[in-house]
């Protein structure tokens, strides 16, 4: 069982407390994972660097050009890779909509997450205990 379906199991097994009961989840697909491990890797290689669509694109076009396959594993262009990673749905990273005002018209919403799904989100990281101060020496102070 890798980590995010160890991950996934602790979601799925707690509830969310009754003060977000009445919250709406903003609607998105039901995509988890890219289509393959070449769209992933550049789409993490275009986030990690911070990379523009212009970079992005050219990353694409020099993939297409010097490799020897028939399909292409990649988007068409980085707004669809974009598109597609903000739309898929993780249940670690779920939030909650709620309604601020209606001002003029206008609804504005509050897009939030519970903070323990947030903990437990911390507390997911790989060796993150590492870190934690577990241990600690009992000292005693003498005042005269």
């Amino acid at each position: 069982m890798s980590l995010e379906e160890d991950f996934e199991d602790i979601l799925e097994s707690s509830e969310e407390p009754e003060i977000f009961e009445g919250f709406e989840k903003p609607e998105s697909e039901a995509c988890s994972e890219f289509p393959n491990e070449a769209y992933k890797d550049l789409m993490l290689l275009v986030t990690r660097h911070k990379l523009n669509n212009k970079a992005g694109n050219d990353i694409i076009r020099f993939f297409n050009k010097h490799s020897n396959l028939t399909k292409s594993p990649l988007p068409k262009n980085i707004e669809k890779g974009r598109a597609l990673m903000n739309n898929m749905k993780f249940s670690n990273l779920e939030f909650c909509k709620v309604l601020i005002i209606n001002h003029g018209g206008k609804d504005y919403y509050l897009y939030h997450q519970n903070l323990i799904q947030c903990i437990k989100n911390i507390l997911s990281v790989p060796c993150i205990t590492q870190d934690f101060a577990l241990s600690y020496e009992n000292y005693e102070v003498n005042v005269s």
